[in-house]
């Protein structure tokens, strides 16, 4: 179990991982949920645990004791059909992969909210020459917080992450099945089944995404106010304050919350193309402008989100704000917690087993031993391989790159074809040794010169063939992330593309299949907010009907993830030998390499954004692939 050597391994307090929701629990039944009433006894805390702390027996996630791995195999050799011919193997194997996130622990034991403060100072700020010999009187500079304090609920930019209190160490299983048969002495045959499961994976997710989708009252009143409706929930979150330059404050009559919403400038562009989430973010963070009577009050120090903290405390009732003349709004409207679970912090990572994978493939391998000259081996794949998005490797610092969720509290929805996936694999090489020269077919009684010019000619090749992998054709994100389209009207298919049609300068995977409109949702928005809407449909050209809009906000997009095949890839390489014999265990070697024989370019991967300023399909290029020859010479004693 990882710790850090000098006791200084910390954790959140009282919950593990799910300490990161804060005041708003300590059970995921709590997250998201806009209703969830506010406990200030259950803040994020942290505590030094493990060797050499007062919690020994604690750690940064909980002992696993039960990993027991099993391999177990098979083989026989089938009595029937030819003795030795043919032999039938199989094995199933549990492996447990606990490690690639040393990252991540260094960054739990070391570097964790609240356990760290970087304390800095810029010398003297009355412009006076800065001389290291005054130095002394400079430092220690006095930190801003005490260390392992409880960042206080302010909404301030910090990050922090921990893992699930019921993490438990992934796992692989891997199912092999294969039948090897001899054909003829020189040939052989094998059929195989494998197949591997991931299951428990390392993932993580971020507990403080903006509850907007769960949170009926403030996406109605985005919904709303992006059709160009006034909402009263936006009049009592912002009474009293103008949010555009040169306007009175909002009063829920002549000034409206949402009008003035539609204008603004950090909100507009996000209403305008539907992306809620981030108008939540901005909403949830937003200390307002401006001074005077419009204006917001500054909180503390680095605390984000004063105009809804405003508001909770209502206007013109006990214990609120005063405006003379502004309408009442009742207190408690907007806890701290309404957008976020834990207004502490910027983001919660929560580590936890959240991916899974499945891996199913038939192989079939013929190899043909040396023959007359001759020797091949030729492998056909064909397999299907399926996950959850899971974390990526930076091998650059060592750290593990998100999983992209649609949504994170619907994670398995975005179970679908893994990006490495190749349907069909062909893979194949062998060597062809002419038969001329002394004893071979052609010229066997050949001696000398002669012989020595014909002798040892060789020629080898590799040819490989495989499908394209998947795709996913892309949208706005109306959720949280991995926003891909809807199907229009004239529906749209997969199948039948993938040979690229190129022009004079550019290429297009769908050649001339599809144009772009202005995303029919763009007109069904307020006035105000249309031209600065840049959402895209993709029509197909023949029927003019669209095939791909984006999804309306909130809504999952029905075409899916890697729903689309990019084009199939082929290479040859070949080479040719000679061999010359100068004497008794001496001999010189002349060969050739060709790589990319035909010299046939792989093209860049398309533009699949149907809101991509290029057209839909664009390609940019044809690669860089080039044929390449190279000469060896090899003396050999």
């Amino acid at each position: 179990m990882p710790f850090e050597g000098q006791g200084l391994t910390v954790v959140p307090k009282n919950g593990g991982g799910l300490a990161l929701l804060g005041i708003s629990g300590r059970s995921l039944d709590n997250w998201l949920r806009p209703d969830n009433p506010i406990d200030l006894s259950l803040v994020t805390e942290l505590e030094f645990v493990g060797p050499k702390t007062s919690q020994p027996n604690k750690s940064i996630y909980p002992k696993d004791f039960n990993n027991f791995g099993p391999a177990v195999g098979f083989a026989w050799e089938l009595p029937w059909f030819g003795k030795g011919k043919t032999n039938v193997r199989g094995g199933y194997q549990i492996s447990f992969v606990g490690g690639g996130h040393a990252g991540q622990l260094s960054n739990f034991i070391l570097a964790s909210a609240g356990f760290t403060n970087t304390a800095t100072t810029n010398g003297p700020l009355d412009g006076s020459y800065f001389n290291t010999k005054n130095l002394s009187s400079l430092i220690p500079v006095t930190p801003n917080s005490l260390p392992m304090q409880p960042f206080p609920i302010l909404k301030q930019n910090a990050t922090t992450a921990a893992y699930d209190p019921n993490y438990v160490t992934p796992y692989i299983q891997n199912f092999t099945l294969s039948v090897t048969r001899e054909v003829r002495r020189n040939l052989t045959l094998d059929v195989r089944y494998i197949g591997t499961r991931g299951v428990k994976l390392n993932g993580f997710y971020d507990l403080d995404i903006p509850n907007v989708f769960y949170n009926p009252r403030l996406f109605d009143a985005l919904d709303r106010t992006r059709r160009g409706e006034n909402v009263d929930l936006f009049d009592q979150i912002f009474m009293g304050l103008s949010l555009v330059t040169g306007r009175p404050g909002v009063n829920g009559t002549t000034e409206r919350g949402s009008e003035q919403l539609r204008l603004n400038t950090t909100f507009r562009d996000l209403l305008a193309n539907g992306d809620f989430a981030g108008a939540a973010t901005q909403l949830n963070y937003f200390n307002g402008f401006g001074t005077g009577a419009t204006g917001v009050v500054a909180g503390a120090a680095g605390e984000r989100g004063t105009v809804l903290k405003r508001a909770n405390q209502g206007i013109n009732v006990p214990g609120g704000v005063t405006l003379a003349g502004f309408p009442a709004v009742p207190a408690g409207l907007f806890p701290s917690n309404w957008i976020t679970a834990n207004p502490q912090f910027n983001s919660t990572n929560l580590y936890t087993n959240s991916g899974s994978s499945n891996y199913h493939s038939m192989q079939v391998q013929a190899t043909l031993r040396p023959t007359t000259g001759l020797n091949f081996q030729g492998t056909y794949v064909w397999s299907k391989s399926m996950e959850t998005p899971l974390t990526g490797s930076n091998i650059a610092n060592g750290l593990l790159t998100a999983p992209v969720f649609t949504n994170p509290a619907e994670r398995n929805k975005d179970y679908a074809l893994s990006p490495n996936n190749v349907t069909h694999d062909f893979r194949s090489n062998g060597t062809f040794e002419l038969p001329i020269g002394p004893g071979k077919m052609l010229l066997r009684n050949s001696s000398g010169v002669l012989a020595r010019v014909v002798e040892g000619w060789a020629t080898s090749f590799i040819v490989n063939l495989s499908t394209g992998q998947p795709a996913t054709v892309s949208a706005a994100n109306m959720l949280y992330a991995g926003g891909v389209p809807d199907i229009g009207p004239g529906g749209f298919s997969s199948k039948g593309f993938g040979k690229v049609e190129w022009g004079p300068n550019f290429g297009n995977f769908f050649g001339s299949s599809f144009g772009s409109v202005t995303d029919p949702q763009c007109n069904a928005i307020a006035d105000s907010l249309k031209s600065l809407c840049t959402l895209k449909a993709v029509t197909d050209v023949k029927s003019g009907q669209i095939v791909l809009q984006n999804p309306l906000p909130g809504r999952r997009g029905t075409l899916g993830r890697t729903t689309l095949e990019l084009p199939g890839s082929w290479s040859f390489d070949a080479a040719a030998s000679k061999t010359v014999r100068i004497s008794e265990g001496k001999s010189l070697i002349v060969r050739m390499d060709a790589t990319n024989v035909f010299n046939h370019p792989v093209p860049s991967a398309p533009t699949l954004s149907i809101n991509s300023t290029n057209p839909f399909g664009f390609i940019q290029d044809k690669g860089t692939q080039i044929r390449q020859f190279k000469a060896n010479l090899r003396f050999l004693f």
